[in-house]
């Protein structure tokens, strides 16, 4: 009877502390800055004037003291309820995560290579760290994935995708490595994916706060009830804060996504340790943002003049994935003012946008925040930097990853690759897709693409060129002229062609490189396609063709059928 007795009262201690989303409304943005004790949500609801925050009953009770308008959010609470018991069903511990990287490398050494970069804070102190449960806290190093073909030396433009900063995002790393997997396994078959991995790097950093990660995991285990903790920090509580277990009202740690460098402590990060947004005792002051710094700031140098917007030619992109709310963020954060480069900022958020489906906006008109990462990678590099908040909810099913997150993003991640050798320049320009080939006259091949400015300012289309081999960036590339199909460029969508010598094939695979220029004189990305040798046993049957018979590989030999 007293253990019945006592599994009542645990049971109505938990339904007591359970987390829920409640509404909490506001007169102005600014009074985000009064919510400091209390889990707000990367949510604003701007026309109804609503914040969403994770409390529990006492914190709901506790707003409502203080004078705020709360209401409980039945349909935001029903999925935080789901989402507890998805933990299990198939996202990676910060162990099986490392492994995968481990295992990414053993399989492409090639083109992958995994770099420590450092050591979070429990790594980076001496002897055991525990939790003010008394648990032993994992230690854990700083890994990022750098993609890239080893052979290729040439200066190489970066692309810095980052997730996990706040722990209990799990569905971050999990899209953060999907990319992975699609340059890896792809290298070999996607055009696209070939140039990317030769004459770029992508460096991937799946968990920036690895043991804020493990100590989500460890609420997951028998001992605390099979329910992940939403620990959103850092695991240092060497400032003071000893609150156990985490929840979303008090924990411990530092937010790394306020203890940036650019612009630390100001609105939007709190001074007290024991809440969510707690920026640290310094700027930088956890290992795991300053070496993150450092390694970034190693890859990408500041290309700006003193006080000057970051220049058209500037190279390298960073994304940081966070969720959730389906947004696309660009800098500032802290200020509702412009940033020098806001224009072509405004157009890469709203590009991006057009993948995934999400809403692009400046990131002060979520709330105003100070110390982040997107701040601190423009305001000290000048390269542009997005937060992705993915989803609708931190933990949803294992299956949503695939479903939605991963295909809705992938475009986007695809095109921040691409742009990444001149952001500022080459947003403006038009996209090119579709490039295919048919058999032209002779022995002649007509290579075709689609260039389309629709979304990249909606000018006509000036021109295109193909480049085989040799893209247009190398010394000894050779532009190959491409005609609209239609006869006349006056169009922000036209189809283009050029007919070229099928021999230019034979000797090996090449690459074929398509660009459009619009009638600003701006040209977009490039995009590819291979091209192959015509295989055994065909080869024979062309060249008697060519030699012989004239017709016989127009009419029962389509170059297709060649894969060409």
């Amino acid at each position: 009877m007293k253990k019945i007795i006592a599994v009542l009262i645990i049971g109505l201690s938990s339904l007591a502390n359970a987390e829920f989303v409640a509404r909490v409304y506001y007169n102005q943005v600014a009074d985000y800055d009064k919510l400091h004790a209390y889990d707000i949500l990367e949510f604003n609801n701007k026309k109804e004037k609503y914040f969403l925050a994770l409390v529990n009953d006492a914190g709901f009770e506790q707003l409502k003291k203080e004078g705020w308008k709360v209401a409980r959010d039945i349909q935001k609470s029903a999925a935080l309820s789901a989402s507890i018991l998805n933990f299990s069903d198939g996202y990676r511990t910060v162990d099986e995560l490392y492994q995968d990287l481990s295992a990414v490398t053993s399989a492409y050494p090639n083109i992958t290579e995994l770099v420590d970069y450092g050591d979070a804070y429990c790594k980076s102190l001496i002897g055991p760290y525990f939790t003010p449960g008394g648990d032993t806290q994992k230690f854990y190093n700083l890994l990022a994935l750098k993609i890239t073909n080893k052979k290729i030396i040439t200066d190489k433009p970066v692309f810095f995708l980052m997730a996990g900063i706040h722990a209990r995002e799990i569905t971050t790393p999990e899209v953060a490595m999907r990319f992975i997997d699609f340059l890896t396994q792809n290298y070999e078959t996607n055009a696209d994916v070939r140039r990317l991995v030769d004459y770029q790097e992508t460096w991937v950093v799946p968990s920036v706060n690895p043991e804020g990660h493990w100590i989500v995991e460890l609420g997951a285990t028998d001992k605390y009830g099979n329910s992940p903790f939403y620990q959103r920090k850092n695991a240092n509580h060497d400032d003071g804060a000893t609150d156990w277990p985490p929840n979303g009202w008090y924990q411990y740690g530092v937010d790394l996504n306020r203890n940036h460098s650019y612009n630390w402590g100001g609105a939007g990060a709190s001074t007290n340790p024991v809440e969510q947004t707690f920026r640290g005792r310094a700027a930088a002051s956890e290992p795991e943002i300053c070496n993150l710094q450092n390694l970034i700031t190693n890859l990408i140098p500041d290309q700006r003049e003193e006080g000057q917007a970051a220049p058209t030619n500037t190279t390298g992109i960073l994304i940081s994935l966070h969720s959730y709310s389906e947004l696309v963020l660009w800098p500032w954060a802290y200020t509702s003012a412009a940033a020098p480069n806001k224009t072509e900022l405004k157009m890469m958020g709203d590009k991006f946008a057009s993948f995934n489906n999400y809403t692009s906006k400046q990131s002060s008109g979520l709330y105003p925040t100070t110390g982040d990462s997107t701040d601190w990678a423009y305001g000290a590099l000048g390269i542009p930097a997005f937060t992705f908040e993915l989803g609708k909810s931190f933990m949803p099913s294992y299956s949503e990853v695939d479903n939605d997150q991963w295909p809705a993003n992938k475009p986007a991640f695809i095109y921040a690759a691409k742009i990444a050798r001149a952001p500022y320049q080459l947003v403006h320009g038009p996209d090119v897709s579709d490039i295919s080939f048919t058999s032209g006259t002779g022995d002649t091949v007509v290579v075709s693409a689609k260039i389309d400015d629709s979304n990249n300012g909606g000018q006509f289309i000036s021109s295109a060129q193909l480049f085989i081999d040799a893209p247009y960036w190398q010394s000894n590339s050779v532009a190959i002229p491409m005609r609209p199909a239609d006869g006349a460029f006056d169009s922000s969508n036209e189809i283009v062609f050029a007919e070229i010598s099928v021999t230019n094939f034979m000797d090996k695979t090449k690459i074929i490189y398509v660009r459009g220029t619009d009638a600003d004189n701006n040209s977009g990305p490039v995009s590819a396609i291979f091209s192959k040798q015509v295989p055994e046993p065909l080869c024979f049957l062309f060249f008697f063709s060519l030699f012989f018979h004239p017709l016989f590989l127009r009419i029962c030999l389509p170059l297709s059928t060649c894969e060409m």
